[in-house]
């Protein structure tokens, strides 16, 4: 009888010890997949952050630089332009009073 209780033990030690190593193994695995899934999660900023360096360096830009003074006459015509509309706008705002038009004079 002590020798039945003794096998049985064992046996049941073996069975309990097999699946601790079982699920060790398995926790491992899992373990693994999981550094495996942060390493490449790590590594996505930098794969893309170099993709978009390669294709900055890829851009070409014109080299032409626009004339100065054609800039700043095509300015002084905006002005103008926007000055006169003011000048307008005012003359339009002085003519409309307490309901009524009055004559307002164009240049």
């Amino acid at each position: 009888m002590a020798d039945t209780v003794a096998s049985r033990t064992k046996a049941a030690t073996e069975a309990v010890s097999s699946a601790a190593k079982t699920q060790l193994e398995a926790g491992q695995a899992a373990m693994e997949a999981a550094g495996e899934a942060l390493r490449r999660a790590a590594e996505a900023p930098a794969t893309m952050f170099s993709e978009m360096t390669k294709r900055f360096a890829e851009l070409r830009f014109p080299s032409m630089v626009p004339d100065g003074s054609a800039l700043l006459a095509a300015h002084r015509r905006n002005m103008e332009v926007l000055s006169h509309a003011n000048r307008l706008a005012l003359e339009g705002a002085q003519g409309w009073r307490g309901g009524t038009w009055r004559s307002c004079s164009r240049p």
